[in-house]
Formats: C-alpha cells, sequence, structure tokens
C-alpha cells in the first residue's frame, strides 16, 4: 500500500502543469538594423584653460602681419605668459595675453629698424545668440598696456619710442577691433568648429555610438570657463563584438524633444551558451546552441559522456519594462538512467521551472554602459526596455536610458 501511495504522488506531480511566463517573444530579423537617433542635453562647463590650451601656449606666435596689415608695417606677436580671462559682465569676457612683440615700421619709406616691446594686450568680446548655429561675437574692444614699452637698437643700445608707437597704433585700434571681430565670428561658424575635433572621439572596447551630432544651447562666459547645456543626437550600442573606432560629430542646428537616448545591447549566441552552462551546472563545451530550422525558435542541446542528454526549445521573451525571460515550448530529457526514468516528468517540470525562474534585467546590464567616458558623467540612470530582436548570430535589446549627464573639461 505504502509504495502504490508514493506512486500516486510521483503521478500527480507529474502531471503538475508549469506556467509559462509571459511576455512579448523575440522577433527574428535577416539583419539587426541600429536602434533609432535619439537627443540628449548635457549640461556642460569647459574651463578656458581646457579650450584654449591647444590654441593658446607659452611661446606660440599669435600674430604674425604683412605690410598689408591695418598698421601698414610688418609686425608679430608672440604669447610669453599664460593667458587670463576676466568676467566683465553678462556674456561679457576679456582676455589678457602678456605679449611679447617684434616690428618693422618705415618712416618716408626708410626703415625705422626693429622695434621690441612687451604688453598686456586685452580683447573684450561680448557673446550673443541661444545655439551653435546662430552665435555672434560682438562689441570687440582692445586696449594695450606696456610693460616694457617700445625701443629699438641704434648702434647697440636700446632707444624708447613708446610715444612715436603709441602715436601710431592707438588711431588703428577701432579698425584692429573691426577686423578682430570678423575674424572671430569667421571662426565660429559651425564648418570651422568642426575641425576642433581633429581625429574624432575614441571609445572603449565594446560600446559604439551611431552618427553623433552636436548643438550647444545657452552658452555663457562664468568665471573660470564656458558652460551651457550640451545637446547631442545619437544612438548607443553596447556589445563584446563592437571593435573599437573614432568618432566625428559634426555641428548641427537641434532641439529636445524627449531627453533620453535610445541603445542596443548585443548578446552573442555564445555569451547565451555560457548563462545557459551556468544554469544546467556543465561546462559551456557541452553546450550547442543555434536556431531552429524555421528560425522561430532557438534550440539548445546538452550532451557529456556518462551524463543525461538534454534539448531544449526556447524562445527570449520581454516579461516588461525591465526583465527579460525565457518561455520553453519543448525540453526533451534522455539517458536518465533506469531509477530516474520513473520520475522523468518530474525532473522535467523542475528544470523547466528553473530555466523560468531565470531573468535578466535592467539592473544587470548597467555594468555594460561606463558611468564617465572622457569627462561626460552620467548620475541617477534609468534603463527601460522597449524589445527583443534576433539574428543567426546575435540577440539585440533595444532600450532608452535617461539619467543626469554632465560634462567637464
Amino acid at each position: 500500500m505504502r509504495y502504490i501511495f508514493i506512486l500516486l504522488v510521483f503521478l500527480v506531480a507529474a502531471c503538475k502543469t508549469i506556467p509559462q511566463p509571459k511576455g512579448v517573444s523575440a522577433q527574428y530579423k535577416t539583419q539587426l538594423s541600429e536602434p533609432a537617433l535619439s537627443t540628449v542635453r548635457i549640461k556642460t562647463f569647459i574651463s578656458y584653460d581646457s579650450l584654449f590650451g591647444r590654441f593658446l601656449r607659452v611661446g606660440q606666435r599669435l600674430i604674425a602681419a604683412n605690410e598689408s596689415s591695418s598698421l601698414g608695417f610688418p609686425y608679430s606677436g608672440t604669447l610669453d605668459q599664460s593667458v587670463r580671462f576676466r568676467l566683465l559682465g553678462a556674456n561679457q569676457l576679456q582676455v589678457v595675453f602678456p605679449m611679447k612683440w617684434e616690428a618693422k615700421p618705415q618712416i618716408a619709406g626708410i626703415s625705422a629698424g626693429t622695434i621690441s616691446a612687451k604688453s598686456m594686450t586685452a580683447i573684450s568680446i561680448h557673446l550673443q545668440g541661444r545655439s551653435l548655429g546662430n552665435y555672434q561675437i560682438d562689441d570687440v574692444q582692445l586696449s594695450n598696456q606696456w610693460t616694457e614699452k617700445p625701443s629699438v637698437k641704434v648702434l647697440g643700445f636700446p632707444v624708447q619710442v613708446g610715444g612715436v608707437v603709441d602715436q601710431l597704433i592707438i588711431p588703428k585700434y577701432p579698425s584692429l577691433a573691426s577686423e578682430l571681430k570678423s575674424q572671430l565670428n569667421q571662426w565660429i561658424v559651425p564648418a570651422k568648429l568642426n575641425s576642433i575635433w581633429g581625429s574624432g572621439i575614441s571609445l572603449p572596447k565594446g560600446l559604439g555610438i551611431g552618427p553623433l551630432a552636436v548643438d550647444l544651447h545657452d552658452l555663457q562666459f562664468a568665471q573660470l570657463g564656458l558652460q551651457g547645456d550640451l545637446v547631442i543626437q545619437t544612438n548607443v550600442v553596447v556589445g563584446s563584438g563592437i571593435a573599437v573606432r573614432p568618432i566625428n560629430p559634426s555641428i548641427q542646428s537641434l532641439s529636445v524633444v524627449e531627453n533620453a537616448l535610445t541603445f542596443g545591447v548585443y548578446f552573442t549566441l555564445d555569451e547565451i551558451r555560457g548563462m545557459l552552462a551556468s544554469q544546467l551546472k556543465t561546462d559551456v563545451s557541452q553546450i550547442s546552441l543555434q536556431l531552429s530550422p524555421d528560425r522561430q525558435l532557438f534550440v539548445c542541446r546538452m550532451e557529456g559522456k556518462g551524463k543525461p542528454s538534454l534539448m531544449i526549445r526556447f524562445i527570449p521573451i520581454l516579461m516588461d519594462a525591465s526583465t527579460i525571460g525565457i518561455q520553453v515550448q519543448e525540453l526533451v530529457l534522455d539517458h536518465l538512467g533506469f531509477w530516474k526514468s520513473f520520475v522523468k516528468s518530474n525532473i522535467t517540470r523542475r528544470v523547466i521551472g528553473g530555466i523560468h525562474s531565470q531573468r535578466m534585467t535592467t539592473e544587470q546590464m548597467r555594468y555594460r554602459i561606463p558611468s564617465q567616458i572622457q569627462g561626460l558623467s552620467l548620475s541617477n540612470l534609468n534603463l527601460s526596455l522597449e524589445s527583443i530582436n534576433y539574428s543567426l548570430e546575435t540577440i539585440q535589446v533595444v532600450g532608452r536610458l535617461t539619467g543626469d549627464w554632465t560634462l567637464r573639461k
């Protein structure tokens, strides 16, 4: 009687149904397309030293003008010390250049020799506009204070000629300022600004972004640097098979519709094999994984010497905006041995239940997304999932990423 009761218990357990997890099934695509482009806003601060460091180095010749210049004679200026910046008011900045000068003026067609001097030359500018496409520099003013007055050597002795030089250049300040204003406005047009990227932005292995368009809204002069909202339009792709490549941004007029970045996380079938091997507590070399002939399901087989063999037909599903699960369509166990074959249905149910209990959540995907790249940092990260697609070799999870973005340089 006892054995009959035990047998009945096994039969009841074997007949117990296994509830299928619910969700949207992954879709097969012959070619996986990248996520759609999206636009995000990044709070940005760029120090003056970082911005001008490569252009305004001590010892660098900043000005070299010939006889056709505004002054009417050749002159050149070399940066003698580090550039200084002074905030004068709302979006008004003064840039002070400690300079070393050389000039070769002529008087009545006769060379007056080489004049040398040092000064603190200041340029004041006012920035107007709302984005990179329409910024303009206005109200340019020049000033100059000699720290070593102009002198020319006569018979090897320096002779002061500051008064003569002042008479030559002070009346020219308005025309020099007008010329400088024109040059500055030519430098800040998008076509010129695109050259600042040089060879592009390098990204770490496993991380890629799509076509990158940038804009800069509400640019303001601050005490130590420029601040504003950097607007970028792109997408992010993450996966072990993504190669390292430089990104070349382009400046465009952008507006922010939804402050969320679309992303795609890519898993190779080998990575999925590793996950299955871990769940089934076996060596990954004993696991094979491929698509079914109709490409509507994944087929996993586990075989090992002296061990039961296993075949699972399954499909990944999107359970909700933060969870991915697996839906088992069929599971076949063989070579269980004499005694285990009596409880084969119970073992099958337990294995399916264990697979159904496995979840991949957005929390587990966070580690693939760097929190900082070349001064760009992200906090309060939130991921939401939208779809799962797969090809012959890759599973793609598409979603959106939101958070608080900051960039400091």
